[in-house]
């Protein structure tokens, strides 16, 4: 199998960025002395309070043996913190750690936040294995001239659009969801989401790409090593993002909407 090879990306922020959704997470080892609320507050702590409001998760782990009812249950808790608008949420789980937005600005500001809160992990848990990393980039496009899923054609690459860009298919498809996945070289994978869907009548129409940037190795959890890690996926979403999207929706979305 031979790697992704792409061009390198444009890396400054859209005007019409059609992020909807930014996600890093970080796997770990078991560590249970996550519940206890007092290690909590010094994360949120180490994070400068930006995140206040804090919300206490339960869940339950099973165990089931092959062909027979569950073997073993186990409580699970953890926390969530999230900013005062809701903007931003800090999950804390036994197993994995992680930092998510909706409103999402710069990788410079997201970058800082993830880096702030991996150093604030490892010196409360002081966790010793990287399970996996993953990156998960969101972007939800519209566009005003898009009445039908084939007028996608021209803004979205046909290799990716199958049967909408098809005479056969495309006037008479009225949604498509489909999943690539794919190697990214040196480690690390991308699992593209992607497909388009209308929105509530008269509203137009969406197209998804759905980008799960990962790496998936036991390494030792290096706080700097992660916050590499992360770059590195960050480039290979916006790589497969442009890869995508023609020059002219590039253009759309770069000048605010407005080209």
């Amino acid at each position: 199998m031979t790697p992704l090879r792409l061009p390198e990306p444009q890396e400054r922020p859209l005007k019409a960025s059609p992020l909807s959704l930014v996600v890093c997470q970080v796997r770990h080892e078991p560590i249970p002395g996550v519940a206890d609320a007092r290690r909590m507050l010094d994360i949120r702590a180490l994070l400068d309070d930006r995140y206040p409001k804090v919300e206490q998760r339960q869940g339950m782990s099973v165990t089931l043996g092959p062909g027979a009812p569950p073997i073993s249950q186990e409580q699970t808790s953890g926390w969530q913190m999230k900013s005062e608008d809701d903007s931003w949420t800090v999950t804390l789980d036994p197993q994995w750690f992680a930092i998510e937005t909706a409103a999402y600005v710069s990788w410079s500001d997201f970058r800082g936040r993830l880096s702030q809160l991996v150093n604030a992990v490892t010196q409360v848990h002081d966790p010793n294995l990287e399970v996996r990393l993953g990156l998960r980039m969101v972007d939800e496009v519209v566009h005003p001239d898009v009445k039908a899923a084939s007028d996608w054609r021209g803004w979205i690459r046909d290799a990716l659009l199958g049967p909408i860009a098809s005479s056969e298919f495309g006037d008479a498809t009225s949604a498509i969801q489909q999943i690539v996945d794919m190697d990214a070289g040196e480690g690390n994978r991308v699992i593209l989401r992607h497909g388009t869907a209308a929105l509530a009548p008269g509203k137009g129409w969406v197209y998804q790409l759905d980008h799960d940037c990962f790496r998936q190795s036991g390494r030792p959890l290096i706080p700097d090593d992660v916050v590499d890690g992360a770059d590195a996926l960050h480039r290979i979403a916006l790589q497969v993002f442009q890869a995508a999207i023609t020059d002219e929706l590039y253009d759309y979305l770069d000048t605010g909407g407005t080209a």
